[in-house]
């Protein structure tokens, strides 16, 4: 059904991506342009890293918000997490639902709720992203979750990933495609996004259906289609981040059925 589900912009998607492979460790100037697009000043508000290498940054992004989940680089290849050993998510409020032990854990260390809510506050005509690669992706649908349960940002919350792995059980998959309208999950042929834990947020015909990146452009992706998709392996240190940045830019904005 071509046309009925709305897309994040190709400037946005290109910036979302060059943001998510920034590390806080790097040193990297706190005001920058982001590249490609080069058209918003992006300053770094806060970082902060946690067991593992594991890190979160925190930008101003015009008026708006985007905040950036990172696996560590020591532990990019582990596949501990894709096993998907659960547990509950005792944070949210009203709620009885299981998600990814390895990624909750991770998501509690790095602990950024005050900060955004903060600004969330502060700036009532700002938008939230929330977004991450990988690991990075699962702990931002955590946190996409967490923020809206608590907040109720509505459309000003918007969660886009790349490559995560599954987030939580299937009662947490129908509460968060409930609850975060503007969800959009990106995945390639090195993304485990078959029986390995690829099944969260696939809902077709709502905004968290998966699109996943070929050479051709973005397509929504089939469940039946999962398995022809699944590699051998699993990649999530960063230079794989390169593969979707050179989809997004072949992309003509058109989501191909």
């Amino acid at each position: 059904m071509k046309g009925t589900i709305r897309s994040p912009s190709k400037a946005l998607l290109a910036d979302l991506i060059e943001l998510c492979g920034y590390s806080p460790r790097s040193g990297a100037d706190l005001d920058m342009r982001v590249s490609p697009m080069n058209w918003y000043p992006v300053s770094v508000l806060q970082v902060g890293s946690g067991d593992g290498g594991t890190e979160v940054a925190i930008f101003e992004y015009a008026a708006d918000l985007v905040v950036v989940f990172r696996r560590g680089d020591d532990d990019a290849g582990d596949l501990s997490a894709v096993t998907f050993e659960r547990e509950k998510f005792t944070d949210l409020v009203g709620m009885n639902v299981s998600v990814n032990k390895v990624a909750l854990g991770m998501w509690r260390d790095l602990n950024v709720h005050e900060f955004v809510a903060g600004w969330a506050n502060e700036n009532p005509a700002g938008r939230v992203f929330i977004t991450g690669y990988a690991m990075g992706g699962t702990m931002a649908l955590l946190q996409a979750m967490y923020t809206q349960n608590h907040m109720d940002l509505g459309d000003r919350l918007v969660s886009i990933t790349f490559g995560a792995v599954r987030a939580g059980s299937r009662t947490f998959v129908r509460n968060f495609n409930g609850a975060v309208r503007n969800a959009y999950r990106f995945v390639n042929a090195m993304d485990p996004v078959s029986e390995l834990g690829g099944c969260s947020l696939a809902r077709l015909h709502h905004p968290g259906a998966v699109r996943h990146l070929l050479d051709d452009g973005i397509h929504l992706t089939y469940i039946s289609k999962w398995r022809a998709l699944l590699a051998a392996t699993f990649d999530g240190s960063d230079h794989a981040l390169d593969a979707y940045a050179d989809a997004v830019a072949s992309w003509n904005g058109k989501i191909i059925d």
